[in-house]
């Protein structure tokens, strides 16, 4: 027996079942799922009819079953910032969205297509005519990227990570991350505080990471890192026989730049860190002037350091050269349909590498959840958190490892390699140890 509201609510849900677009959003941009009192208003439009319903513990269940059974069902839907919703359901029943509609957000897809907007539309008309012009000019060029990357992002994998949280040993409580998807200019996922138990992982103080431990006692933080995952896209995005043989050889890849520009035999840790702080600054642009102050060298130092970075890596810079040349109207596409207005067109070379990158990862995240579910505690560009047993270190190790060295659908033949540490809370990191060996690095 429904109340009086809730009949109000089917009856007009009842008068537009008819039409088969929606125009579908909440009315705050943020859905504090970590906060049990939060309610929130969803707004429905069709071309005849406004919905609006008020949100909270109390009716989800209700407003949900009656969504899934309607608009949810088989219809296009356009929308803003869907995962938001998506990870506020997945808070309150532990499962995955699943529909059968088709879902357009407007505020991932517009931004895939270099149209940004950060506010969302008013009404049907203008989201249909946002949406309208996306598919138009651009859908062509973005639609796998976005059924293949973003769908199962927003869909499963990033409301899966979010609600997963992390146990604050001083707080006493579970802590969440908030995820914007293509939150970053270069495709990146954003994180930052917007929920009541907020949990930051990319700006996490080395002081702070005692506070964090695992839900279970037999339980580690097991930590994946790409290594010289940007060297490895623009080996990948320029052919650069140098550069591949460098990456093929397996070592550390600035020790043996470091060696082979400057001095084969004296070599430290802190001439790693300033060759890193060198070179790929020096790719994406900045010039000997500000590596010269940003690293403490001597600019005659550094000219010389440079000059020899362009010689040993020629195809490198006429590949970026040329690139950062092939600009529409101001905008550069990278090699899966992602366009940006770019000003400066140096800029374009850090945009074509680091998206390259990002779609790599996040393409990588989702093979992790697929093989992982809810063992994914966070993730930070190219860095993978998750949850493992005690007693299925070894396997679990091997089984990620299989997969982020694997190729991707996007990037196939790119020369990677992984280090891997654990511990049972965040500032005992230690790298793992196979057998009698300590590899930092698994090839």
């Amino acid at each position: 027996m429904f109340s009086v509201i809730e009949q109000e609510f089917l009856t007009y849900i009842s008068s537009i079942l008819s039409e088969n677009t929606f125009y579908f959003k909440t009315d705050k941009e943020y859905i504090d799922f970590s906060d049990k009192d939060f309610s929130f208003n969803i707004e429905i439009y069709s071309r005849s009819k406004k919905i609006i319903k008020k949100v909270d513990s109390s009716n989800f269940d209700f407003i949900h079953s009656i969504l899934k059974t309607t608009i949810f069902n088989k219809k296009k839907i356009i929308c803003w910032n869907i995962k938001n919703y998506f990870s506020y359901y997945r808070n309150k029943t532990g499962r995955s969205f699943s529909t059968d509609s088709q879902i357009f957000d407007l505020k991932v897809l517009e931004r895939i297509s270099g149209k940004y907007d950060d506010n969302s539309p008013n009404d049907f008309k203008e989201a249909l005519n946002r949406f309208s012009a996306i598919y138009k000019e651009d859908w062509h060029r973005i639609s796998g990227l976005y059924k293949d990357v973003h769908c199962p992002l927003m869909f499963k994998v990033i409301p899966s990570i979010e609600t997963k949280g992390i146990v604050d040993k001083e707080d006493k409580i579970v802590k969440y991350c908030y995820y914007e998807i293509e939150g970053q200019e270069n495709g990146r996922l954003s994180s930052f505080g917007c929920l009541k138990n907020n949990f930051l992982p990319l700006n996490l103080k080395e002081e702070d990471k005692i506070r964090y431990g695992t839900p279970d006692q037999d339980q580690l933080f097991l930590l994946f890192d790409y290594k010289n995952m940007e060297v490895s896209v623009l080996e990948y995005l320029t052919k650069d026989a140098n550069l591949k043989k460098i990456l093929s050889e397996g070592d550390d890849f600035y020790e043996s730049l470091y060696k082979k520009i400057i001095n084969p035999n004296n070599f430290d840790a802190e001439k790693r860190k300033k060759m890193k702080m060198i070179f790929l600054p020096f790719v994406y642009g900045a010039g000997n002037k500000k590596i010269s102050e940003t690293c403490n060298i001597e600019l005659s130092k550094v000219e010389i350091i440079t000059k020899r970075i362009r010689e040993i890596f020629p195809q490198v810079f006429s590949w970026l050269d040329n690139y950062s040349k092939n600009n529409q109207n101001g905008y550069y596409v990278n090699t899966f349909g992602k366009k940006r207005k770019i000003e400066q067109s140096y800029k374009s070379i850090n945009f074509i590498v680091q998206s390259t990158a990002s779609i790599f990862c996040l393409d990588k995240l989702i093979d992790l959840h697929s093989a992982f579910k809810r063992n994914i505690c966070f993730y930070v560009h190219d860095a993978y958190c998750l949850y493992c047993d005690k007693k299925e270190l070894e396997s679990n190790i091997k089984m990620i490892k299989n997969i982020l060295l694997q190729d991707s659908k996007f990037l196939n033949n790119i020369h990677l390699s992984v280090s891997c540490k654990y511990g049972s809370n965040l500032n005992e990191m230690v790298e793992y140890e196979q057998g009698e060996h300590s590899e930092r690095y698994m090839q």
